[in-house]
């Protein structure tokens, strides 16, 4: 009795597919990171495959076509996507800034698990119209850190054959296991006018892209180099204040600080901070609720008005 029930477990439960496999091509030319995917540096790498329907018509072939290429050389990964559509004057493109809510953009986002743990990723997504965001994602899904801020580069551009995203994501932001070939992989399109979404693994309406354990395999990967792990982060806060009754008591305050981040192990990294940033302290956005349903409660990063010395650690990151 107990062999026909371990038999039938699977039939009862329903199988999980299998996970889908993309290759990640060594590359000797970096492409140029610019929105454009320039034919004789991609066209080099295999795309990773169909993304299928998830909404509305739940395992259809998706209405327009999205092509996925990925390279990588010493210091790099490089993603680059093609989003075609046959009506590019209705994509929906409407937030520029980083870390913007773009449920209402066509968008793509992206889950890499390097330590293929499936249960933590870094997660990034990109817009039409150039909006980057990033998380760190734990608990296969169930913690979502958005204050987080990975330095990398992304460019997005809208041309007659749909929209094209280009994106470079250095090793030394993504920690990873020393020697390891296969990490997971997973990405998802919106396209909002049709209120459609399109996966590559587990393109089900019971997961989610941010379920680390439904994720694809990525491999091809050997030689990466993660550098020593320093980010360096210099920041600078000024305020002039001018008294107007006279026009002449002009009164000009500031102060400085460093925040330094140093990766000990690829999962244990320290931190440091001298005369802390509290500008980027993030706080809950008051609303008011007149109706009756209730306000979300999604938080994410906004942007204070400051003056930083330096805008990006990239130019201080240390290979």
């Amino acid at each position: 009795m107990l062999l026909v029930l371990a038999l039938c477990l699977p039939l009862i439960q329903g199988e999980l597919p299998a996970r889908p496999r993309a290759v990640a091509t060594r590359t000797q030319v970096a492409p140029r990171i610019d929105g454009v995917l320039e034919p004789e540096v991609w066209d080099s790498a295999p795309t990773i495959g169909p993304l299928t329907q998830v909404v509305p018509r739940t395992g259809e072939p998706p209405t327009e076509a999205t092509d996925v290429r990925i390279l990588y050389d010493d210091w790099h990964l490089y993603i680059g996507v093609r989003c075609h559509d046959r009506e590019p004057e209705g994509i929906v493109a409407t937030q520029p800034s980083r870390d913007a809510e773009l449920d209402y953009d066509d968008r793509l986002e992206m889950v890499i698990d390097t330590f293929l743990d499936r249960r933590s990723a870094f997660y990034f997504q990109m817009s039409p119209a150039g909006s980057k965001g990033d998380a760190l994602i734990t608990g296969d899904g169930g913690d979502y850190n958005k204050p987080w801020d990975g330095i990398w580069e992304g460019r997005c551009s809208i041309d007659s054959q749909g929209w094209t995203c280009e994106m470079a994501i250095p090793f030394k932001t993504l920690a990873f296991a020393e020697g390891a070939t296969t990490w997971g992989f997973n990405i998802n399109r919106a396209i909002n006018r049709k209120n459609e979404i399109d996966r590559w693994a587990s393109p089900t309406p019971d997961a989610q892209v941010f379920q680390i354990s439904r994720s694809g395999d990525l491999t091809g990967l050997a030689g990466m180099k993660q550098g020593v792990g320093l980010d360096v982060v210099p920041f600078a806060v000024g305020t002039l204040s001018e008294e107007h009754a006279s026009g002449h008591d002009e009164d000009l305050t500031g102060h400085a600080g460093v925040d330094a981040f140093y990766r000990l192990t690829p999962n244990l990294t320290a931190s440091l901070t001298i005369n802390t940033d509290f500008a980027e302290t993030e706080v809950d956005e008051r609303k008011v609720n007149l109706t009756r349903f209730r306000c979300s409660s999604r938080r994410s990063a906004t942007s204070s008005c400051r003056i930083r010395a330096c805008s990006s650690s990239a130019d201080w990151a240390t290979t």
